[in-house]
């Protein structure tokens, strides 16, 4: 009855290969980010490739990414 009720479940909330769903994200990823350190200037959301942290008075640092996820094909 168990191995049952799981199998269901499991179809349920199965995801199909490639980059979470924006609302899943949100959701799941999002929501639990609770705390802002005061050095982070641009930090996490969706959509965002990059962040920006302050170093010094003086000095920001800004850190980027070009994330391609699961894809084989049309990359460009």
């Amino acid at each position: 009855m168990v191995k049952c009720v799981f199998e269901k479940v499991e179809r349920r909330f199965a995801m199909e290969k490639g980059k979470v769903p924006e609302n899943v994200l949100k959701r799941s990823v999002m929501k639990q980010i609770t705390k802002r350190r005061s050095e982070v200037i641009v930090g996490s959301g969706v959509g965002e490739d990059c962040a920006a942290l302050q170093l010094a008075a003086d000095e920001v640092m800004v850190l980027s990414t070009d994330p391609i996820t699961g894809t084989a094909k049309d990359t460009g």
